[in-house]
């Protein structure tokens, strides 16, 4: 099922683009039922060419149903299934062109942020330098202040039904957490995403001083995923420069 929604999302989002002319022409939603249209964009995402061929130098099915995912307000489900997908078709590639690579790099850090902003919890991150902590030193202050909160505006409804009150704080914790969970198992998806890309680099042996330029160009777009909170761990950062 997450599949199939996948490639509708990709439907609404890519009808009018074709990622390689020769290759991928565009289809007409009048010629075929929905359910085979799905059906053909699936298959051709899954064959050999596309992915050994056509995706290692043209991500633009990956970046707009990215966009699609943060224009649209998908779930973060949609965003790790994409991830997942794309990162496994790359698997099967035998490079990755530097060039295209870089051009995804270039807008990508912005249309995954909305997945980072903390929508849960900002209701409780009294200081702004909370984004920027680790998770374990944002939670443990993020479910003081929470408690605090509670105990200091509604202690009239803890006195009348204290059952139900820490129900209603539990409820409250327990979506702080999934927020911060979910946050990490995307974070971890686009790390492997990028791992898998960066492993399969390659440049125009010719072009020597433009290889340098585009090394760093691509180290300074990496850091960006850390300005913008979807790396948390500088670490993390160092192994992917590595």
């Amino acid at each position: 099922m997450i599949h199939r929604f996948i490639i509708f999302s990709l439907i609404c989002t890519l009808f009018s683009h074709s990622i390689n002319a020769d290759s991928f022409q565009e289809k007409d939603m009048t010629s075929q039922s929905k359910d085979n249209y799905i059906i053909s964009i699936q298959k051709e995402l899954r064959t050999p060419h596309y992915r050994k061929d056509i995706l290692p130098h043209n991500f633009s099915y990956f970046s707009h149903l990215v966009t699609f995912g943060t224009e649209t307000n998908q779930p973060p489900v949609y965003l790790r299934s994409i991830i997942k997908l794309f990162s496994n078709m790359l698997k099967s590639s035998h490079y990755v062109n530097a060039y295209a690579f870089s051009g995804l790099l270039e807008t990508l850090p912005e249309h995954l942020a909305p997945y980072f902003s903390f929508t849960e919890s900002r209701a409780y991150i009294t200081d702004s330098a909370l984004y920027d902590a680790t998770f374990v030193d944002r939670f443990k202050s993020t479910i003081n202040t929470m408690l605090y909160a509670k105990f200091s505006n509604e202690y009239d409804s803890f006195r009348q039904d204290p059952n139900l009150f820490l129900k209603k704080i539990s409820s409250n914790i327990v979506t702080v957490a999934q927020e911060e969970i979910i946050q990490e198992q995307l974070r971890q998806g686009i790390i492997r995403f990028l791992e898998v890309a960066l492993g399969k680099l390659i440049w125009d042996p010719s072009a020597q001083e433009e290889t340098w330029r585009l090394t760093k160009r691509i180290a300074e777009q990496l850091a960006r995923f850390l300005e913008y909170n979807i790396l948390d761990d500088v670490n993390d950062l160092d192994d992917l420069y590595w």
